[in-house]
């Protein structure tokens, strides 16, 4: 692998990524109780240049105290008795494979309700402020995300990974807290899977949060999107027996150096830590990381009943939407998939032009992504790159 000192170890800018000090972070929708039990045990660990955004963050979470309790008070009713319409439809996969351009294209659907950016950035206090945070999210957040130029509008689709993160359950993406713990990710799933208590923990607050979805959504099927489900799919049969699985897969080489770009861009805008861990060390834990993810899910995909999972590859996807999204239509009995064309057309006239992340092609990764994931080379049928020979004396 590449000598350390030649990759960045160094802690971003935020301006490089369209925040500025005042710009919002999603630890500004926590409660205090849920940023004091993500800060509180590494408090030490905080670099005295995140000192100021800890400031703000522990203020804004006084607020968001006493809006939780209003907002529970006032909607305890309407919540209560909310029920989940349907089995929701769920996109899965390794993050960074195309699953949030998937869930742009079905969020087309009038017929589907999804978790919004404004209410995963704000999960306990969404139904009481929704309103009035909307306008001032489209004024204060940036524009797009800073690891690609997705939107970031109040109202389009995002992940409830990011609602469980911000609620405070224990989640994989308190990693962009604290980058130099390269494991969390790893570990958090591993625990939340083997422990009990962290699981009916995780449960309660994902069900939770699904029924204010649904709340703001009513008669909608929920569609989900979460790279971490893809380890959850058995759990998550157990709770929706129902559900529908679209599972994406995207070439590996793309999805490792995206993976790196977002770790930069997260530890830079969300970090609160002095610098990044080395990425070296990044690497080697992505790498294992996507070979066990994989594994965990090519054993609990045979729980899925027939008809209930369709692979789609996100480079057909990105060719031609329309046929692919037929056949996730027809695989899924998802329904007619005529009130979905005209929407979807003028999304995809919307975003005609929308360029995809392009990236230099780095050796040594090359190399070790060959000798790693020759499992997915197989199971997807994507190509290993031809691997550059090594000068001499390299």
């Amino acid at each position: 692998m590449t000598d350390p000192s030649s990759r960045q170890t160094v802690l971003g800018d935020p301006r490089d990524y369209g925040f500025t000090a005042l710009s919002p972070r999603l630890w500004h929708g926590m409660t205090t109780w849920a940023w004091a039990s993500l800060v509180g045990p590494r408090l030490m660990q905080v670099d005295p240049r995140r000192y100021p955004l800890v400031a703000t963050v522990t203020m804004a979470s006084l607020v968001n105290s006493a809006s939780a309790l209003l907002t529970q008070g006032l909607y305890f009713n309407a919540i209560r008795s909310t029920e989940i319409t349907e089995d929701p439809v769920f996109i899965i996969g390794f993050q960074r494979s195309g699953t949030t351009w998937l869930n742009e294209l079905l969020a087309c659907d009038p017929r589907f309700g999804f978790p919004t950016n404004l209410q995963c950035l704000m999960p306990e206090t969404y139904l009481l402020h929704r309103h009035f945070m909307r306008p001032l999210m489209k004024w204060a957040v940036p524009r797009t995300r800073p690891m690609d130029n997705v939107d970031l509008d109040p109202d389009t689709p995002q992940e409830d990974e990011v609602a469980l993160l911000v609620s405070g359950v224990p989640s994989p993406y308190r990693l962009m807290a604290f980058p130099q713990t390269v494991s969390t990710y790893r570990d958090t799933l591993r625990h939340e899977q083997d422990d009990p208590a962290a699981r009916t923990r995780w449960t309660r607050a994902w069900l939770r949060f699904l029924t204010e979805v649904q709340l703001a959504n009513p008669g909608k099927r929920l569609l989900l999107k979460s790279p971490s489900h893809t380890v959850r799919v058995e759990r998550i049969l157990q709770i929706f027996p129902k559900a529908r699985f679209i599972h994406i897969t995207r070439d590996p080489y793309p999805i490792i150096r995206s993976n790196l770009k977002l770790n930069e861009s997260l530890t830079a805008t969300q970090g609160l830590q002095g610098r990044p861990a080395d990425q070296n060390v990044v690497i080697e834990e992505l790498l294992d990381g996507f070979v066990e993810f994989h594994e965990v899910y090519d054993e609990a995909k045979a729980a899925i009943p027939e008809g209930s999972l369709v692979t789609v590859a996100y480079e057909d996807l990105l060719e031609d939407p329309e046929p692919v999204l037929r056949r996730i239509y027809d695989t899924l009995d998802l329904g007619d998939f005529a009130p979905v064309e005209a929407p979807l057309r003028a999304y995809m006239d919307k975003r005609a032009e929308y360029q995809v992340n392009s990236y230099d092609r780095d050796p040594d990764l090359i190399r070790a992504i060959n000798a790693r994931l020759g499992a997915y080379f197989e199971t997807y049928g994507y190509q290993r790159y031809p691997e550059p020979e090594r000068q001499a004396g390299a």
